[in-house]
């Protein structure tokens, strides 16, 4: 179960192996490339610790000496510091020009010792052994290396590309599952940019892929290294093609920039909400259809993946300064920001033809839709918890619908558990609605469906049935907090099911509120 692709290029042609079990013929199939049988390992200490021996032992094989260094794993191992540490670690290990250097590990360890590799003496020769989804289908292969800075991610660089990649497919198994799935947000980018019925394959083989099945994990390797080789022969130093590897990626590295480049966000899942966005921004600009960007978020929503800010954990700075941290990409061409849009799903383009409105539009936390997709917009409406006391308190004031009589009442009781500026941000106290757990699985459920949309037509007809109240829940807004609080307290319900939920709603253009409770719920009728 082994497949070879062949990247062309002219002068520093090389291949990518992908198959199960090859770090133990590492030895034989890097043997070719070496003059003397001697090489250097840097990797990072997880990577070492699960799979530096088995690497030996592959070398050992062959006869070939291994010294090795470990570095700390995680994004910000991406830095000078580091930099200059493996640079100053490779020159004492006396690397020649004719030498060859392993890199071993994630697209972190890739990008890094790529980079050294292409400045130590001007350029030495490496091999990319990837030992994560993300480099196997991406980073390795390609020859983009480099660092990140203050300014941003991937900005201090070279095109320097690897005499050889092995991607050991079984290596996989050991990863944890959220470090697979991000490593699908690249695999995924690849259907939705210009292979549709590579995404076809994937919404009918992920699931199974994902749970362990080699062969389909080979072939989604396979298939996203041959796109990737195909455009790097197109376009290997990006000047136009190769700029569609890029889909996403100019929203992902602006969060990835605002997290901090930190385990709150990894590369690949800001990769999947990227995409996502930019499939929803194509949209909104009429380029495609809006069941593209509900398909997206659909496939990637049933892989358990992340697909919206909402699902980025703790605050994010407003669409404003995410919208500046775009302006540092490497995209930038005349001071102009470049997205990859799509006019379909296996579609994509490059374009600096964006509104900014638009833009920041798309980046404000609190733009959602209903479960059928109809954009819903109550620019004053947040979501927040109480306890089963304030339930307690509020039920009788709830039957006759009097807001005047409920609002303080329920402001009262909501100031005993949240700080003042949270409740001061609510404007008008529609009903207070204990919630069931059935209800919260059903709410939790569309929670995941929302996308990020604004609402095209003006004012709209309620009724608060079941679905109803799932659409008003989605529409939790509030102008200060976004959709967070929503999102948080929505945590909080799925994690304690008997606590209640607060439901507050603009009401400057509704005309009759009526409410009744029956069987424990209470259902409102707005019109």
């Amino acid at each position: 179960m082994r497949e070879t692709v062949h990247v062309g290029l002219e002068g520093r042609a090389y291949d990518v192996v992908i198959g199960p079990d090859l770090l133990a013929e590492a030895g034989a199939l890097i043997a070719p490339l070496l003059r003397r049988k001697r090489v250097v390992v840097v990797s990072d200490e997880t990577v070492a610790a699960q799979h530096l021996d088995s690497l030996r032992a592959g070398l050992d094989a062959a006869d070939i000496s291994v010294e090795a260094l470990a570095l700390p794993p995680g994004e910000a191992t991406k830095c000078w510091a580091e930099l200059t540490r493996t640079v100053d670690w490779l020159m004492d290990q006396k690397v020649e020009r004719n030498d060859v250097v392993i890199a071993f590990g994630g697209g972190v360890i890739g990008d890094l010792v790529g980079f050294a590799a292409a400045i130590l003496r001007r350029g030495v020769r490496f091999v990319q052994i990837p030992t994560s989804l993300l480099a196997q289908v991406d980073s390795s292969v390609g020859g983009k290396t480099g660092i990140n800075v203050s300014q941003g991610k991937n900005l201090v660089g070279a095109f320097h590309q690897p005499s050889l990649v092995l991607a050991d497919t079984a290596v996989l198994g050991t990863l944890q599952a959220r470090d697979f799935l991000a490593g699908y947000g690249e695999v995924v980018k690849y259907g939705l940019l210009g292979d549709a019925a590579f995404f076809d394959w994937l919404e009918l083989n992920a699931p199974a892929m994902a749970a362990g099945d080699m062969a389909l994990r080979v072939e989604a390797v396979r298939r996203s290294v041959q796109m990737k080789a195909d455009i790097v022969l197109r376009d290997e130093k990006e000047h136009g093609d190769r700029a569609l590897l890029n889909l996403g990626h100019t929203f992902c590295h602006a969060l990835e920039a605002a997290t901090g480049y930190s385990d709150r966000l990894l590369h690949g899942e800001g990769v999947a909400i990227g995409c996502a966005m930019a499939f929803e921004l194509s949209a909104r600009l009429g380029l495609c259809a809006q069941e593209d960007p509900s398909r997206v978020r659909a496939h990637l929503r049933a892989m358990g993946m992340k697909t919206d800010l909402r699902d980025i954990d703790g605050d994010l700075p407003d669409a404003a300064y995410l919208l500046d941290l775009m302006g540092q990409d490497k995209k930038v061409i005349d001071g102009k920001l470049r997205f990859i849009l799509a006019r379909s799903i296996g579609d994509a383009f490059v374009t600096a033809d964006v509104p900014k409105d638009a833009v920041l539009q798309l980046l404000d936390d609190g733009r959602l839709t209903d479960g059928h997709g109809r954009t819903v917009d109550f620019s004053n409406c947040v979501l927040v918890m109480t306890s089963n006391l304030g339930s307690e308190a509020i039920q009788g004031l709830t039957e006759s619908g009097d807001k005047e009589r409920i609002e303080p009442t329920v402001m009262g009781i909501v100031a005993q558990h949240f700080r003042p500026e949270f409740v001061n941000r609510i404007d008008d106290i529609v009903v207070f609605q204990p919630l069931t757990q059935q209800e919260i699985g059903r709410i939790a459920d569309l929670q995941l469906a929302l996308l990020n949309s604004r609402l095209a037509e003006q004012g709209l007809s309620i009724q608060l049935d079941d679905n109803a109240l799932e659409a008003i829940v989605a529409a939790g807004y509030d102008p200060v907090y976004g959709a967070r609080p929503l999102r948080r307290a929505m945590q909080k319900m799925i994690e304690n099911p008997l606590a209640d939920a607060l439901l507050t709603l603009d009401l400057t253009d509704v005309t009759q509120l009526q409410g009744r409770w029956e069987d424990g719920h209470l259902e409102i009728c707005i019109t």
